[in-house]
C-alpha cells in the first residue's frame, strides 16, 4: 500500500497545537493503516503538548511565567524558559501581533512550534542552534535572514509564512537527514534558500514560492507552488524534482553532476539552461518558454466601486496601471487585457479588497469577452465590512483564445441590495503557453 500523494499536508494538518498527543495518535492511525511508516514519519511532526504566549505590547509590569495572562514580553525568553522538551513533551510559543518583534533570535531548544496570527511580524534574523532538532514555524512574517549550520540530522516545517525578498535562508548539514518543508495556502516565499546536503527539501501544497534557490548536494521536490521570476540553482550532486504548476517566468540552472526531473505539461514558462546535468522527460530547449504576456494592476486604491445586487456579473473597473507586456496589449483605462496572439493562456488574478457590507458571498471570475470561465473563478465570504480579504485564482483557458478577445474580471454577489466595493490592490496577469 502507499502514502496519499498530500500525506505531508494531512499530517501537517493534524498537528494543531489544542489536540492531545492521544487524540492525535488516533486520528493518525485511523488514517493509513501504515503503523510503522506512520510512526516514523510522525516523529518529525510538532505536536504541542505546552503552550507559552508572547505579547511585546505588555508594558505593565509583572512575573512573566508564559500564560495567557501573564505572557513573555519576547520570544527568546519564551525559548529561555523551555526545559524538557522531548517527542512527547512538545512547546508552541504563541506569538502575539504586537508592535512587531526586532529581536535576532537563537532558536535553541528542539520539539518546539513558533505560532503567530497571521499578521505577526519577526524582523530580527534567526540561528538555529544544533540542539534545535526539530521545529515549526506557522502563521508568521519572517523578515530577517536564517542561518542553520548543523551536525546533526534536523526537521524545519515552515507553514503559512511569508518572507522578505533579499533575505537569505542558509542552512547545511554535515550528516544525512535533515529535511525543510515549506507549506501552505497562505504562504508568500521571497527569502532565497541557499542549501548543503539537505537530504529533503519540499515545496508544496498552495502560495508562493519566488526567490534565488541554490541547492548543492540536496534533494528537492517542488509541488503545486507558484514561481514568477525566480531562479533556481541545481548545482553538482542535487536532484530536484519540479512540477505541477510550478515554474512560471522561473530560470532553472542545471549543473553538471545535478539531475532535474521536471513535469513538462505543468511546468509552465520557465527556461532551462542545461550545463551538462541529467534531465528527465524534457529537452534542452526551454520549457513551454512563455513569449506573450501582459499585465495590469491597482495598487494603494481607495476609491469604491458599487457592485449591483442580482445573479448578473459586474466588471471590475478599479485597474489603474498597464504593467509588463510583450507581445499582448494591456489595457488598464478599460480595466481589461486584448489578445493579440492566438494560443492557450493561464490566467491569473489576485486581490485585496474590503466591501461596504457584512457577510457577504461573492463570486469573483474571468471572462473571456463576455463569457464566464468557471474554471477560473473564486467564492469568498466577506464577513466583515471594511476589513480586508485576499481573494486569489488562476487556471488554464480551455480553449484556445482568438486575436483580439478581451479579457476581464467581474464580480457577483448574494447581498440583497448594492454592495460598495474597494479594490486596493490587485492585478489581472495572462500569459500564453506553449512553443
Amino acid at each position: 500500500m502507499s502514502w496519499p500523494s498530500n500525506i505531508e499536508q494531512i499530517l501537517f494538518n493534524l498537528s494543531s497545537g489544542d489536540q492531545s498527543y492521544a487524540n492525535w495518535r488516533a486520528n493518525l492511525a485511523a488514517l493509513v493503516p501504515l503503523a510503522l511508516e506512520l510512526k516514523t514519519f510522525s516523529d518529525k511532526i510538532q505536536i504541542a503538548t505546552n503552550v507559552l504566549y508572547v505579547d511585546n505590547k505588555r508594558i505593565d509590569s509583572y512575573t512573566e511565567v508564559g500564560t495567557y495572562n501573564l505572557p513573555f514580553k519576547s520570544i527568546q525568553a519564551a525559548l529561555n524558559s523551555i526545559t524538557g522538551s522531548s517527542a512527547n513533551n512538545r512547546f508552541c510559543i504563541k506569538i502575539a501581533t504586537g508592535n512587531g518583534y526586532t529581536e535576532n533570535l537563537t532558536i535553541n531548544k528542539d520539539y518546539i512550534t513558533l505560532e503567530g496570527y497571521g499578521d505577526t511580524i519577526l524582523s530580527g534574523n534567526l540561528t538555529f542552534a544544533t540542539t534545535a532538532v526539530h521545529v515549526k514555524f506557522r502563521d508568521l512574517k519572517l523578515t530577517g535572514n536564517a542561518t542553520g549550520a548543523y551536525t546533526n540530522a534536523f526537521v524545519i516545517d515552515i507553514c503559512d509564512c511569508n518572507t522578505a525578498t533579499g533575505k537569505n535562508w542558509t542552512f547545511s548539514c554535515t550528516v544525512s537527514g535533515a529535511y525543510i518543508q515549506v507549506s501552505g495556502q497562505s504562504t508568500l516565499w521571497y527569502a532565497n534558500f541557499i542549501l548543503s546536503n539537505i537530504t529533503g527539501v519540499i515545496a508544496n501544497q498552495g502560495g508562493y514560492f519566488e526567490g534565488t534557490h541554490t541547492f548543492n548536494t540536496c534533494n528537492g521536490e517542488f509541488i503545486g507552488f507558484e514561481n514568477y521570476g525566480g531562479t533556481i540553482n541545481i548545482n553538482a550532486g542535487s536532484e530536484i524534482h519540479v512540477g505541477a504548476s510550478m515554474c512560471i517566468d522561473t530560470v532553472i540552472n542545471l549543473a553538471s553532476g545535478a539531475t532535474l526531473h521536471i513535469d513538462v505539461a505543468s511546468a509552465g514558462g520557465a527556461t532551462l539552461h542545461n550545463n551538462g546535468g541529467t534531465l528527465d522527460r524534457v529537452s534542452d530547449k526551454p520549457i513551454l518558454q512563455a513569449s506573450v504576456k501582459a499585465e495590469i494592476y491597482v495598487a494603494d486604491n481607495s476609491n469604491a466601486i458599487s457592485i449591483p445586487s442580482g445573479s448578473t456579473y459586474t466588471k471590475i473597473t478599479s485597474f489603474t496601471t498597464n504593467g509588463y507586456a510583450e507581445n499582448c496589449t494591456a489595457d488598464a483605462v478599460n480595466d481589461q487585457i486584448v489578445i493579440t496572439k492566438a494560443g492557450y493562456y493561464r490566467i491569473t488574478a489576485n486581490f485585496s479588497t474590503k466591501l461596504g457590507t457584512t457577510d457577504v458571498l461573492a463570486d469573483t471570475a474571468v471572462f473571456i469577452n463576455d463569457v464566464e470561465q468557471p474554471n477560473i473563478h473564486a467564492r469568498r465570504r466577506f464577513s466583515t465590512a471594511g476589513y480586508t480579504f485576499v481573494v486569489s485564482f488562476d487556471g488554464f483557458t480551455t480553449a484556445a483564445l482568438a486575436v483580439n478577445d478581451i479579457v476581464t474580471i467581474r464580480v457577483k454577489h448574494n447581498s440583497a441590495s448594492a454592495v460598495s466595493a474597494t479594490l486596493e490592490y490587485g492585478s489581472l496577469k495572462v500569459i500564453r503557453v506553449g512553443m
